[in-house]
């Protein structure tokens, strides 16, 4: 696997963590509303999983311009 297929994967797996955390929060009983929404999520989360396991970045032979922020510390 590729570092960045690698850091896809941690990405998405922190946000479905925050997005669960935020939304439904850590308590055992929930409403059957967000117990719906709960379940479409993890389904969703499923078939990103699917997408990134699937996704494999290719070398492309391309020009690129990259801009940045003067007074942005974090690209120097």
């Amino acid at each position: 696997m590729h570092t960045n297929s690698k850091s896809l994967k941690l990405r998405v797996s922190s946000k479905k963590e925050y997005l669960q955390k935020k939304y439904f929060g850590l308590k055992d009983n929930i409403t059957e509303q967000q117990a719906i929404a709960l379940e479409e999520f993890r389904e969703a989360d499923s078939m990103v999983k699917e997408i990134v396991d699937r996704y494999h970045l290719k070398p492309q032979n391309c020009k690129v311009d990259l801009f940045r922020s003067k007074d942005d510390d974090n690209y120097k």
